[in-house]
């Protein structure tokens, strides 16, 4: 018998899938670095959904896009690093620049018409009054 090992199907399988996990892994990371999620808090009051994201530096409030499309609520825009200072200036660099996005469900039937948004000190506030709902008699 030669040293040559033998051909393994389940282990050529496991291969190939363990090749397909590191190039999702490799193509979510590369989307992750270039468009991140903005922290968010959700709460609901006896009429509305209001959602408030965490405090965003560099936006500009222009440039924030707020849709509703069916029982979701997009809120996404970019921010934009202050470009008068050189890259090489910084000895720490921790907040994040570039595009952002985030998709959340709304857990209630509302009146889209009646959506408001304001953005103060860098903060997302986002209301959604609740569409009045009828229960159906019985």
């Amino acid at each position: 018998m030669s040293g040559n090992p033998r051909f393994d199907p389940r282990r050529e399988f496991n291969n190939v899938g363990d090749s397909i996990k590191r190039a999702m892994e490799d193509a979510f990371s590369f989307a992750a670095s270039h468009i991140y999620a903005v922290p968010v808090d959700m709460y609901e009051t006896p009429t509305s959904v209001v959602v408030i994201t965490n405090p965003m530096a560099g936006v500009v409030p222009e440039s924030i896009d707020v849709v509703i499309s069916g029982d979701f609520l997009t809120i996404s825009g970019e921010t934009r690093a202050d470009e008068t200072i050189p890259t090489t200036a910084y000895l720490k660099r921790e907040r994040r620049f570039g595009k952002f996005e985030r998709r959340l469900h709304i857990p209630r039937a509302i009146k889209p018409q009646e959506i408001t948004a304001e953005f103060k000190n860098g903060v997302l506030r986002v209301t959604l009054p609740k569409a009045e709902v009828s229960n159906p008699v019985v």
